[in-house]
């Protein structure tokens, strides 16, 4: 059969349309997402992985030793994922942008990356299962999934919130995976070989940078088996390789499952600010199965029926233990998958293998070890890819006319609808006060909206909006908050009132400073005396962002520049102390701190902060022998 010859087909056979078409989808994304750069950190994790990690700091040999050994601090192994972070700090330090622009940039990688798989696996499904694939039609069906799948409201938690990095990057190296898998099928000898050996590389990143991709191997054995039909070894045309090997996903196979060993037995070991998993007397094997189910389904519903979006769901939470909704969700994934099983055993159905797929990408968010369990959006980030490419595939069945113009324009409809709710949802994640308003407003169990609004108290505690956290309290105890809500967020808003008033050596003008910024000192000072100079200068600097006027944090900074022999740096904190005297300073750690920005000055040569020091050494009465002045 000819090729045709007109000028859409001949333009969509260019490969610089092609790469025109990634670096447009890729604009797009980063247009939409761009605002997020702007959120800061909030308290939802991103206290645990980045601002308070006492880990977190430069690269050093002894962090990487920390990133692949320590088996106590985070229920999952994730050695790249730390090493990503410790990268990210040592170019911007604790500034939020830094990690932001991290996550969007990746996110608009990603989406061209998606175009790209989807483009191949298009081209696959139609070299090998007879479905039509030429013309402008499947670079359509690429771009409308790479646009459905970047730009839709549910990838906003990932991307708008600092630690959903690390679902971006985990993801982008499945999709490197999938991108070198499915160019090995179509290479013979060395160059497949070289793929393949790309592909293994790519995913042991990823479930080293996070454990959400662990069901990929599976989701890529069931693709090449679809595409060989009932003849598992059908064969390329031109070419001499079959299309699925056993040998050639053993090290998937093997590095999933020893990832996934890694990750129960951190589950298993962690403790601390994490519970304990639940024993199978608390949490039974069908209590387990109950759960999976509805996990299973809500997936599959959720990215194309979005409705409202919050950081937390509360159905999985609310309905512990054996609910009627359970088990519906239960019978409904048995039909399917029994349905399933018979059609890929009779003719190795798309839709079998659609099924097959998506349960294997989504399987890692199941909850099967975790009671009570919540469905999160950023956990739809990586399944959500298998979704798009179903509906990519189902897109080639399309016959060739008016059909193709109504079901483009119905999926442009679709997409304009999902991401006109993108740019509204940005600012839920763009500080603590929004993000803990947005979840009390879509959860409604009173004592989890109370848990919220107490996490938003302390919140508001740590920031040092005592009053506020204080009438947050008492709209607690008025909404019908169980009592012992209510005590024990009294309780941790006073712990963080005491706390903040032991820890100074020096008291501030406001008389506390916030946790944060007392956390930051603490790991500034343990920095400096490690010799770790750019660690403790943003940890300093942290500490003075939080709270300016935590003027022990600022002493100290105040010293360490000196000693470091940035001289006008240091009296330019010494200048801002002094304007609060005598509350703050008295005249030993003055004359202390004096000394040596003056000490710092001569050796710098900062003549005009060197004769401000020793005049105002000179006026508090120090003698020149005393404090070591010519």
């Amino acid at each position: 059969m000819s090729e045709p010859s007109t000028l859409l087909w001949r333009l969509a056979r260019a490969d610089w349309l092609q790469v025109a078409l990634v670096l447009l989808v890729g604009a797009v994304t980063l247009w939409f997402f761009a605002p997020a750069a702007g959120n800061d950190f909030v308290m939802f994790d991103d206290d645990i992985n980045i601002y308070n990690n006492p880990v977190l700091g430069e690269l050093t040999w002894a962090r990487v030793q920390w990133a692949f050994t320590d088996n106590f601090y985070m229920p999952r192994y994730m050695p790249l994922g730390w090493i990503s972070l410790v990268l990210i700090f040592q170019g911007g330090g604790l500034a939020p942008e830094a990690y932001h622009w991290v996550s969007i940039l990746l996110h608009a990688v990603n989406a061209g990356l998606v175009m790209v798989v989807v483009w191949q696996g298009l081209r696959l499904a139609g070299r090998v299962r007879g479905l039509p694939t030429s013309g402008c039609w499947p670079l359509g069906l690429g771009v409308g999934a790479a646009l459905v799948w970047a730009v839709h409201p549910l990838r906003v938690e990932p991307v708008s919130w600092a630690t959903g990095l690390h679902y971006v990057h985990a993801t982008f190296w499945a999709l490197v995976t999938i991108a070198f898998a499915w160019a090995r099928l179509e290479k013979t000898g060395r160059a497949r070989s070289v793929r393949l050996v790309g592909a293994w590389v790519a995913y042991l990143l990823s479930v080293l940078v996070y454990p959400v991709t662990l069901g990929l191997p599976v989701a890529l054995w069931i693709f090449e088996r679809w595409l060989g039909g009932r003849d598992s070894a059908k064969r390329f045309e031109g070419g001499e390789e079959s299309v699925c090997r056993w040998r050639e996903h053993a090290p998937f196979v093997a590095i999933g499952a020893l990832a996934l060993l890694a990750n129960v037995l951190m589950r298993l070991r962690v403790s601390g600010i994490f519970s304990s998993p639940p024993n199978l007397e608390g949490f039974s094997l069908f209590e387990r199965a109950l759960q999976g189910s509805y996990s299973a389904l809500y997936y599959g519903w959720r990215p194309l029926i979005v409705g409202e979006v919050s950081p937390v769901y509360d159905q999985l939470y609310a309905g512990g233990g054996i609910t009627g909704v359970k088990i519906v969700s239960l019978a409904l994934v048995a039909v399917i998958f029994f349905s399933a099983a018979f059609a890929w055993w009779r003719r190795r159905s798309g839709w079998a293998a659609w099924c097959g797929a998506f349960i294997a990408v989504s399987v890692s968010y199941y909850g099967f070890l975790e009671s009570p369990y919540q469905n999160c959006d950023r956990y739809t980030y990586f399944p959500s890819l298998a979704l798009v490419f179903g509906l990519a595939v189902l897109g080639l069945a399309v016959p060739v006319g008016g059909a193709r113009t109504v079901a483009g324009g119905s999926a442009l409809a679709w997409w304009v609808w999902l991401a006109a709710s993108v740019p509204p949802l940005m600012p839920v994640w763009r500080d603590n006060g929004r993000l803990f308003n947005r979840v009390a407003e879509c959860l409604e169990r009173a004592d989890a909206v109370a848990w919220y609004q107490g996490r938003l108290a302390i919140s508001m505690a740590r920031g040092g909006e005592l009053q506020s956290a204080v009438s947050k309290i008492e709209e607690m105890r008025s909404v019908g908050a169980p009592n012992f809500l209510v005590e024990r967020t009294k309780s941790d808003v006073a712990d963080v009132e005491r706390e903040a008033r032991g820890g100074l050596r020096l008291v501030p003008a406001r008389g506390w400073a916030a946790p944060d910024a007392l956390v930051s000192n603490q790991y500034a000072l343990h920095a400096s005396r490690a010799g770790e100079a750019w660690t403790a200068r943003v940890r300093f600097e942290r500490a003075l962002k939080i709270d300016p006027g935590f003027h022990d944090a600022r002493y100290n900074f105040a010293v360490w520049l000196a000693a470091q022999g940035e001289a006008d740096a240091a009296w330019a904190h010494y200048a801002v102390l002094a304007g609060v005297k005598p509350v703050l300073l008295d005249s030993r750690l003055e004359a202390v701190l004096l000394r040596l920005i003056y000490n710092a000055a001569c050796v710098t040569g900062a003549l005009a902060t060197r004769d401000q020091c020793s005049a105002r050494l000179r006026a508090m009465g120090v003698g020149a022998e005393v404090m070591g002045l010519h």
